[in-house]
C-alpha cells in the first residue's frame, strides 16, 4: 500500500488550485490560503479524503462489486486505463461519454453484445469470403464501438461506484450516477461543484504527477480488496465442500443406525429391479412378497365360496325353469288338437276328394287363336275384295 505524506503530495504539486477568481464556493471549506490570485489546497484535508475514500473503495470491491475509472482529459487517459487493466476494473477513456450510459444500460448491453459478435466474426473463416466493402464496414464500425465501450466490456451489470477525474468534464456521468444512487469518489480542484460528488478529494486534476499519486493510493486500497475477496471465496469453497462431506457422512450414519435397529430387513432386502431396455426384471424381494400374498388368497377361498360359483347356481336355477314351460306348452296343444270334433275331420276329407276327381275329368282342348295381322295385311286383304 502507498504511503501518504505531505511532503510526497507538496512534490507532486496537488496543492496547486486554479485561479481565484473562477473558484467554485463549493470548495471554501478545503481551502488553505490565497496567493498571488491563485487558491492554495490544504493538504491535510486531501490526506483525510483519501483515507477515507480508500476505506469506502475497498469495502466495496471486498463484497465482489466493480467500480468504474472515468477520465477522458489527456492527462489521465493513460493513467486511468494503466490502473484499470490492472485491478480488472471497467473504465472510460475515450472522447465522450456515451449520454445514458448509466441511466439507459439496457441498450449500453446491447452494443456490448453487439461487439464480442463482431470480434468473433472477424475471427471466424466465413469473415474471409466476405467482399472488400463488407469488411471495411465492419471493420469500421467495429473501431467506432471500441473507442465508446472497449473498457465497460468486464460489465455485465451497473457499477457499485463512479471515480472520476475532472468533475467539471465529466458532469454528465455524475449527474446519471446521482439520479441512480451510485456513490461518487472524484479528484475536485478549486474550480469545481462539489454537491453531488459522495467522497471529494480536494486536489489538483490538471497536473499528471498529482493525479497518478492519488490514483495510485486508491489502487493500492482497491488491490487490498479484491485480494480479501479472493480469500472469501475461497473461504466459501471449502466450506461448500465441507457441507457436502458432512451430509454424505450423516446420511451413512443413518443408514447403518437403520441396520442395526431392524437387521431382518437388511437381510431379506435385494437391490430394486434395474431396467433393461425396456422390460424390466422383477427383484427377489417382490417375487417373495407376491408368493406370499398369492398363498393367502386361495386360503380365503377354502374358507369362503367364491362368488363365481353362486352366479352358476342362479344361471341353473334359470334354465331349468324355461325349460319346465316350454313342456308345459307343448302338451297343451296336443290336448288341442285331440279334443277337435269329428265333423271338422269329415270336412276336410270331402274336400280332398274334390279336388282329386277334378284332377281326373279330361280337359278340352281349345282352338288355337290366330295372332293379330299387322294394318299393312289388313289393308292389302281389303283391296283384294274390292277388286274381285
Amino acid at each position: 500500500m502507498a504511503i501518504l505524506n505531505r511532503q510526497t503530495l507538496l512534490e507532486a504539486g496537488v496543492h496547486h488550485g486554479h485561479l481565484a477568481k473562477k473558484w467554485s464556493p463549493d470548495f471554501s471549506p478545503y481551502l488553505f490560503m490565497k496567493q498571488k490570485k491563485q487558491h492554495v489546497i490544504n493538504v491535510d484535508k486531501t490526506i483525510e479524503c483519501l483515507t477515507a475514500a480508500g476505506e469506502a473503495m475497498e469495502k466495496i470491491v471486498e463484497e465482489g462489486q466493480k467500480i468504474l475509472f472515468v477520465g477522458r482529459k489527456k492527462q489521465a487517459r493513460g493513467i486511468v486505463e494503466e490502473v484499470a487493466q490492472k485491478l480488472n476494473q471497467p473504465y472510460i477513456s475515450g472522447k465522450r461519454w456515451l449520454g445514458g450510459m448509466a441511466t439507459n444500460f439496457a441498450t449500453i448491453k446491447k452494443l456490448l453484445k453487439k461487439l464480442t459478435y463482431m470480434e468473433k466474426q472477424q475471427e471466424s473463416p466465413s469473415y474471409l469470403n466476405l467482399t472488400k466493402k463488407e469488411k471495411l464496414i465492419s471493420s469500421r464500425r467495429k473501431k467506432k464501438l471500441e473507442t465508446l465501450l472497449k473498457g465497460i466490456l468486464v460489465l455485465k451489470k451497473l457499477p457499485a461506484a463512479f471515480f472520476v477525474i475532472d468533475v467539471v468534464k465529466e458532469f454528465t456521468a455524475i449527474k446519471e450516477a446521482h439520479k441512480l444512487g451510485i456513490p461518487v469518489f472524484a479528484i475536485v480542484d478549486s474550480n469545481a461543484p462539489s454537491k453531488y460528488v459522495t467522497y471529494p478529494i480536494p486536489g489538483n486534476d490538471d497536473k499528471i504527477s498529482s493525479i497518478s499519486v492519488m490514483v495510485n493510493y486508491l489502487a493500492s486500497r482497491i488491490a487490498q480488496g479484491l485480494e480479501t475477496w479472493e480469500k472469501v471465496k475461497q473461504e466459501k469453497r471449502v466450506v461448500s465442500t465441507s457441507q457436502a462431506s458432512s451430509m454424505v457422512s450423516i446420511r451413512e450414519n443413518r443408514k447403518n443406525i437403520t441396520t442395526k435397529a431392524n437387521p431382518s430387513s437388511s437381510v431379506g432386502a435385494v437391490e430394486p429391479a434395474k431396467k433393461v431396455g425396456a422390460s424390466t426384471i422383477p427383484s427377489a424381494a417382490s417375487i417373495t412378497s407376491n408368493a406370499a400374498s398369492g398363498k393367502a388368497t386361495e386360503k380365503g377361498e377354502q374358507q369362503q365360496p367364491s362368488a363365481t360359483t353362486k352366479k352358476e347356481a342362479q344361471a341353473k336355477a334359470e334354465t331349468a325353469t324355461a325349460a319346465s314351460t316350454t313342456n308345459s306348452a307343448a302338451s297343451s296343444k296336443a290336448a288341442e288338437k285331440a279334443q277337435q270334433p269329428a265333423s271338422a275331420q269329415a270336412k276336410t276329407k270331402a274336400q280332398t276328394a274334390l279336388t282329386d276327381q277334378t284332377s281326373d275329368t279330361p280337359v278340352e282342348k281349345k282352338a288355337p287363336v290366330k295372332k293379330a295381322t299387322t294394318t299393312t295385311e289388313a289393308k292389302k286383304a281389303a283391296a283384294k275384295a274390292t277388286t274381285k
